[in-house]
Order: structure tokens, then sequence, then C-alpha cells
């Protein structure tokens, strides 16, 4: 069994850098939350649960001061981490999320062959909903949400 964490989450080392372009401030007792339901998950299940995230920053330019925000990949302990990317203004931002979703998750799924996937997805947020209605539809046998 594989476990992905799909949310809108932001590490220790990206706090800062978060501060710096933001306007408006973090949602700190929402990423508190999302990373104590990752440790109680692995600490349950003694194994790493790969995440998919975007950083929760503010349209460009009244509540962040970056236009773009780059994908990065990390590993935590042998688990993927991944902060999707995007252009940082209204429509293309939530579109890009949608696309970089069903991507990512596409390719991730694809590559745990035949073994069964949860996808625990911590925020009803639109391109995240749509991205699992489309996967759901194409690999509706190997994954749960």
């Amino acid at each position: 069994m594989q476990i992905i964490f799909l949310g809108l989450l932001f590490s220790e080392e990206e706090e800062s850098r978060l501060l710096n372009i933001s306007k408006i401030g973090l949602q700190g007792a929402a990423n508190s939350y999302q990373w104590a339901l990752i440790k109680g998950i692995e600490a349950v299940q003694e194994k790493k649960i790969n995440i998919v995230s975007s950083l929760p920053t503010g349209i460009y330019p009244l509540y962040c001061k970056k236009f773009t925000v780059n994908t990065t990949f990390k590993l935590r302990d042998k688990a993927k981490y991944v902060q999707l990317g995007y252009i940082n203004l209204p429509g293309i931002k939530q579109y890009m999320r949608f696309r970089a979703v069903y991507n990512k998750l596409s390719y991730m799924i694809r590559l745990i062959d035949k073994e069964p996937i949860y996808i625990i997805v911590y925020s009803l947020y639109t391109p995240y909903l749509l991205a699992i209605q489309k996967l759901k539809k194409i690999f509706s046998n190997q994954i749960k949400f």
C-alpha cells in the first residue's frame, strides 16, 4: 500500500521565504495540522508518505510579491516531497495547479504498478478536486481517496 498526501503546505525551510514574499501572512494552523496528520499516519504505518503540494500564496501583485513559483523536488527519508510551480495570476494559477496535480499524480500512480494507492486530500480546493475526478475515471481500480 502506498499513501500520497495532497495539500497546500510548506516545510520549515520554506516558511521564511514564504514570509518574505507574502503580503498577508501564512496559514500557520492549517500547515501545522497537515504536518501533524502526515506524521501521525507515518507513525502508525511505519512508512513515509509521498507529498504533493503547492505553496499557499496569495495572487500577484495584491497578496504576493512573486509572479512565478518554481517546482521543487525533495526527498524526505526516501519519500518524495514535491512543491508544484505555477504562474501566480488569478485563473492561470488554478488551471496550472489542476494540470500539475493531474500530471504528477498520474506519473506517480503509473510508477506504483498494481499496488493499492490511497490519496489523502486535505483541502477541498477546486483544482485538486477536478484533478482527482479525472484520475478516478482512469485509475478507478488502483486508487482510493
